[in-house]
């Protein structure tokens, strides 16, 4: 289904609080940070990764740690490497995200299963794009120790919908 855009709201020119890391919090220091760099450093070599797609890695604990973006990413989403280590996946989540999509997309991770989901995210410049999310677990001696996400902007796509919002989605 749609929905009716609001305009003035993503118009309006004002930078949004949520976008920026002044107000994450940080899980550097947490014991799901550090278990996930360590296993990100272990099986990084054995992960085929792309550095000009859009991906993240993340811990499989308590705010999915950020490991590693690519430059892909960076690139995407306007933070930098310094800026999201250690801190939660969804730093680019904001007021316009949908909170039932994120509540089913965490159900299902906590699950350690896959999924797909598309959602109304926000660059490190507040700037907002639709973000079309697919999630994998990485298993080691049959353990979830990771979770890959391929990110694609789905903005270019959804703008062709000019006076209409596609809704955010989960699937699994």
């Amino acid at each position: 289904g749609l929905q009716a855009l609001d305009h003035a709201e993503e118009s309006s020119g004002k930078k949004p609080t949520y976008a920026g890391c002044e107000h994450r919090k940080s899980i550097e220091n947490s014991p799901e940070f550090r278990g996930a760099l360590e296993s990100y450093e272990r099986l990084k070599s054995s992960i085929n990764l792309i550095d000009s797609d859009s991906l993240i890695l993340t811990g499989t604990g308590r705010g999915f740690p950020i490991v590693h973006v690519s430059s892909g990413w960076v690139k995407m989403c306007g933070w930098s490497q310094d800026q999201v280590l250690g801190r939660s996946a969804n730093i680019n989540q904001g007021e316009g995200t949908d909170v039932g999509t994120v509540k089913s997309m965490g159900e299902c991770l906590a699950q350690k299963k896959s999924c797909k989901v598309r959602l109304l995210n926000y660059r490190a410049d507040g700037s907002v794009f639709w973000n079309v999310l697919s999630v994998f677990p990485i298993f080691e001696n049959r353990k979830a120790v990771l979770f890959v996400a391929q990110l694609q902007d789905d903005t270019y796509h959804l703008s062709k919908l000019v006076s209409l919002r596609p809704l955010q989605y989960f699937s699994a």
